[in-house]
């Protein structure tokens, strides 16, 4: 993942893109996720690991890899 945009930020950014919705519209993302554990996972994940997340999110199923894209789809 870029450093310079936390992840829960683009997790956040992704779910209003797919939705079509503002991100200040969407609820608080930690409703769904501990967002300082996922930054925290996704920051420290070595190169040559891979970790996959998935979460529920605005009625809403996010696969998050790290490294990787986010993949939103409805639940």
């Amino acid at each position: 993942m870029s450093n310079d945009v936390e992840p829960s930020v683009r997790v956040v950014e992704a779910v209003a893109e797919a939705t079509g919705c503002d991100p200040a519209a969407l609820p608080t993302l930690y409703d769904a996720v501990d967002v300082d554990a996922l930054n925290q996972l996704l920051r420290n994940v070595d190169a040559d690991e891979t970790l996959s997340i998935r979460i529920e999110y605005a009625e809403r199923i996010v696969e998050i890899e790290a490294g990787g894209p986010i993949r939103v789809s409805p639940q």
